[in-house]
Formats: C-alpha cells, sequence, structure tokens
C-alpha cells in the first residue's frame, strides 16, 4: 500500500476515533441529564403514566357530553342562508364580544333562535345540568395522532349560541330565562374541566369568557333568583380550582410529549432538519439526510428531551401556584432555556407565562362577577350597596374571593348614588384606578365591573 495512503488512513482512523468519543461523552451526559430530568418528575409527584391522568368513563346515561353532541349535530345540520348555525355564531362574534352586538344583530338572531331544530339542541344542552358528568371518550393512547379538534369546535360554538341566547333574553326583557341560559352555559363551559389536555383548558377559559360577559351584561339590568344566583355562583367558583390547568400541563406531555421523542431516531433527525430548512429557506433534504444522521444526533435529541421534560415540570409547578405567589423572574427564564436548536421542546413547549397569565385574567374576571352579583343582591335585600367587601350579608356570600393577581382584596368603591367600581389590578399587579384594559391581549389597565357603566 502506498504510504502515504497509509499516512492518510491512520489519521483519519484517529479523527474518526476521536469524533466517537467525543459524540460517546456527551451521548453519555445527555443521558444522564435526561434520566435527572425524569427523576425530577417522580420527585415532583408528577404523573408518570398516560393512565394516571385519562379520565374515568362515564357511562353514557350519567355522561352530558351525549346530549352535547346530540345538541351539536342538530346544529350543524340547520342553515341560516349558506352556512349552518355554529359558523353563523361564529362570525358574528367575529366582529363583536357578546357585550358589544347591536341590537340589529340581535334582531337578526332570533328568527335563528326559534328554528326548530336550534330550540331542540337548547333543550337538549339544558338536559346537560342534570347529568353528573361529562366526558368525550377521547382516545388519549394515540399520543400525538390523538385530535381534540371536533371537541373544540363543539364546545366553543355552542357556548357562542347559548352567551348569545341569554344577551338576546335580555334584551327582550326575559329576564329568569336569560339566567337559566345562564346556568346551562356555565355548566357547559365546565365540562371539559377533566380533560387533560392544555387545548381543552384553554377552550374552557374562552367558554367561561363568553359567559361571564353574558353575566355582565345581564347582571346590568336584572338579578338572578336566589335558587338561579345560588347555582351562578357554585359554577363559578368552580374555576378557582387549579387542578384542571396542572392536569393539562401533565397531559400534554405524556400525551403528546412523550409520543414525539418516543419515536424512531430517523423521526427525530427529520425534524431537525426540517426545522433548519424553515429557518434558512433553503432545502436541507430530509428525506435522504435524516437516515445517516439519526446516530450522530441522540445526544441532541436526549438534551431536547430532557429540556422539555424540565420545562414542563416547571410549568406544572406554575399553573398549581396562585398567581401572586409566583417569583415571575424566576418563571420567565423557564421559557429562555428552550433553545431554537431544540427543535422538539421549542415547538411542544407551551408559554408556560402566558397560559397562566391567561387563566388568572379569567379568574379575576370570574371573582369580579362573583362579588359583582353579590353586591347587586345585597342592595336588593337590603336597600343600599354595602360599605367594603367584608360587610356583604354573609346569606349571600360568605367568603369573599380575593384579587388572583395581588392576593389581596378586590379594590371596590361604592359610588354616590346608585352604583359602584369593582375591579381586580389585572395582570400588570398595579392599581390604574379602575381603569379598563386598553384592548384585548394589552396588560395594561384593571379588570373592571361599574355600575352604572
Amino acid at each position: 500500500m502506498n504510504p502515504r495512503r497509509t499516512r492518510v488512513l491512520k489519521r483519519l482512523s484517529i479523527i474518526f476515533l476521536c469524533l466517537f468519543l467525543v459524540w460517546a461523552v456527551f451521548l453519555w451526559l445527555s443521558w444522564v441529564r435526561l434520566q435527572r430530568a425524569y427523576a425530577a418528575l417522580e420527585k415532583a409527584d408528577r404523573p408518570m403514566k398516560i393512565e394516571q391522568i385519562i379520565p374515568k368513563p362515564i357511562p353514557d346515561s350519567e355522561n352530558a357530553a351525549v346530549l352535547y353532541q346530540e345538541a351539536f349535530k342538530l346544529l350543524e345540520s340547520e342553515k341560516v342562508g349558506e352556512e349552518d348555525v355554529i359558523r353563523y355564531t361564529g362570525k358574528l362574534l367575529f366582529d363583536y364580544t357578546v357585550a358589544t352586538v347591536p341590537k340589529e344583530k340581535l334582531d337578526e338572531l332570533r328568527p335563528v333562535l326559534q328554528l326548530h331544530a336550534v330550540a331542540q339542541a337548547v333543550s337538549l344542552v339544558a338536559g346537560g345540568e342534570k347529568r353528573p358528568g361529562c366526558g368525550f371518550h377521547l382516545d388519549y393512547r394515540l399520543g400525538a395522532e390523538m385530535t381534540v379538534q371536533p371537541v373544540i369546535v363543539m364546545m366553543r360554538g355552542i357556548s357562542r349560541l347559548l352567551a348569545l341566547k341569554a344577551r338576546l333574553e335580555t334584551v327582550d326583557g326575559e329576564s329568569e330565562q336569560a339566567w337559566t341560559t345562564i346556568v346551562a352555559a356555565l355548566k357547559l363551559a365546565d365540562s371539559l374541566r377533566d380533560e387533560p389536555t392544555l387545548v381543552c383548558q384553554l377552550v374552557r377559559i374562552a367558554q367561561f369568557g363568553l359567559t361571564v360577559q353574558a353575566i355582565q351584561r345581564l347582571g346590568d339590568c336584572s338579578l338572578p333568583a336566589d335558587e338561579q344566583a345560588v347555582a351562578v355562583d357554585r359554577l363559578l367558583t368552580g374555576f378557582d380550582n387549579l387542578r384542571p390547568l396542572v392536569n393539562g400541563m401533565d397531559g400534554d406531555r405524556l400525551i403528546v410529549g412523550e409520543a414525539c421523542f418516543s419515536g424512531p431516531p430517523r423521526a427525530y433527525a427529520f425534524s431537525v432538519l426540517r426545522d433548519l430548512r424553515c429557518r434558512l429557506g433553503k432545502p436541507t433534504g430530509e428525506r435522504f439526510l435524516s437516515v445517516p444522521l439519526a446516530g450522530p444526533l441522540m445526544p441532541l435529541r436526549n438534551a431536547d428531551h430532557a429540556t422539555y421534560l424540565d420545562v414542563m415540570r416547571q410549568g406544572a409547578e406554575m399553573a398549581g401556584t396562585p398567581y401572586y405567589r409566583c417569583d415571575l423572574v424566576r418563571e420567565s427564564a423557564i421559557e429562555s432555556r428552550i433553545r431554537r436548536w431544540l427543535p422538539l421542546a421549542h415547538s411542544l413547549a407551551p408559554g408556560v407565562l402566558a397560559v397562566k397569565a391567561r387563566h388568572t385574567t379569567m379568574q379575576a374576571q370570574v371573582a369580579v362577577t362573583r362579588v359583582g352579583l353579590a353586591l347587586k343582591r345585597h342592595k336588593r335585600a337590603h336597600g343600599t350597596y354595602p360599605t367594603d367587601l367584608t360587610t356583604i350579608d354573609p346569606a349571600i356570600m360568605k367568603d369573599v374571593p380575593v384579587d388572583p393577581f395581588s392576593g389581596k382584596p378586590l379594590i371596590y368603591r361604592a359610588e354616590k348614588g346608585e352604583g359602584f367600581v369593582l375591579y381586580s389590578v389585572g395582570e400588570n399587579r398595579k392599581d390604574d384606578g379602575g381603569k379598563p384594559e386598553s384592548g384585548v391581549g394589552r396588560r395594561d389597565g384593571d379588570i373592571v365591573w361599574q355600575i352604572p357603566k
């Protein structure tokens, strides 16, 4: 053999051996880090198997979801022009909120609600109140292939319809029926409580948001009967429970995250190359290079997996902690750990702070709504608003909720005459004097209910 060729081969062998040793060291270090991430999950008492978070099956005779699904089929089959009822109400609330839909649009809605199929669907939803459980029998073992989209579309669609129905009944002076609709809407909104996915919990937040808007608009001009008031307060109180949000974080990790990371090494290499193609805007040959790169990318895969597990563990801990007790500087560092070169952690891990803030904003809106209704009921019983929240008639509200953003009492002022201002300090945790938030998604201003407007 040519001596020069022999030297080249020896050098290449040495380089290959060095590279292999470096790869082996990184593989071992990444494996150790992954095992530590799993150990941290177990130490934090987080569920480790999908069976631990799957809801128990509910017999059809006790399951409100069966009635909701039948109602949705009726609404999908009924046409308003060229659209079904679900799309019609969705477009209406795309341009307006429940509280700001103009009278002429509500007048257009009136004949829609009088359609036989719509009335039948509303009756089915109302029947769901009498059933003790609600489960949609989703096959969570499918992992990343499981789809909750049909359930999401159904629940949001029916919630829109009920919120608009309550608003129209308010305009028509049918207060008692409007509060009956509100109770059905709250029961529906809470039906996703036990579904262990984050998207289901975000939809639940949206459903409560629609209903709270309708409650405040209705509460401006009428109050529920005592029995209805108790039902409304009980259903609103359920949103204070942080467990559904924690289960959503754990469920996303076990159902989607672990399914993605448990795929073959070639699939991970394909994901890395596809992410690189998106960033560069140029072809990266993922179809051909994913096989030879599957082995070399194993250390990156382990590091990606470990980072994802750490973020989801800390996210679940934050989800279960009241907002006012969260160290926001520390929590923001959670998301900063997700580097762009960790493709699965970057794409799968949710914005933990944004999710927590969104949930807490709805908690604040619910708290303001509960206390606002109690203030109005106190005035109905005693002729005047209480001087402060501690003097609300305990027969009406025994335990007054605190502001979830500050951990302190909601801010309340009885106005001269016939009104009050009640508010939470909002996400900026700053008292802006009862000035409402300036727009959707803005962090300025307070979360306010003011009577009169």
